[in-house]
């Protein structure tokens, strides 16, 4: 599961149980499918990620949520983005309208911007072994 989407799940859900989102209700499966209003998945066209998929972005972002005050962003494979969206998506980070919540997804976090990355909080994650897997259920 990825968790730019569970991060949105999270914010949305409207049957949390344990302070987890159920991924039933109706919010969580609309960002599920990505047809949230409030929640934007950008994804690589192509190759890669082009600077009109980031003027979209602030386009929507620019606007007041249709059912929250909070949106969400998701870029996936961020690494993707060419330098026009990079330096697109800069300039959005360094004057945020809103209240949003902007996830960057990535397995190679040295292709992002290191200016991008100074705006960011960046998560390590990695797999966890079939054992711990197994230990942890």
């Amino acid at each position: 599961h990825e968790v730019g989407i569970w991060l949105a799940q999270h914010l949305f859900c409207t049957q949390m149980k344990d302070n987890l989102p159920c991924g039933k209700c109706n919010n969580c499966q609309r960002i599920e499918k990505k047809e949230h209003p409030d929640v934007l998945v950008i994804e690589p066209e192509g190759q890669t990620i082009k600077v009109d998929q980031i003027r979209r972005l602030q386009t929507e972002f620019s606007r007041s949520g249709y059912e929250s005050r909070k949106k969400v962003f998701l870029i996936k494979e961020a690494e993707k983005m060419n330098s026009s969206a990079a330096n697109s998506l800069l300039k959005f980070l360094e004057e945020p309208p809103g209240d949003f919540l902007a996830v960057l997804e990535t397995d190679a976090v040295g292709r992002i911007l290191p200016t991008i990355q100074s705006r960011c909080q960046v998560l390590h994650f990695q797999e966890l072994s079939k054992e711990a897997l197994i230990h942890r259920l």
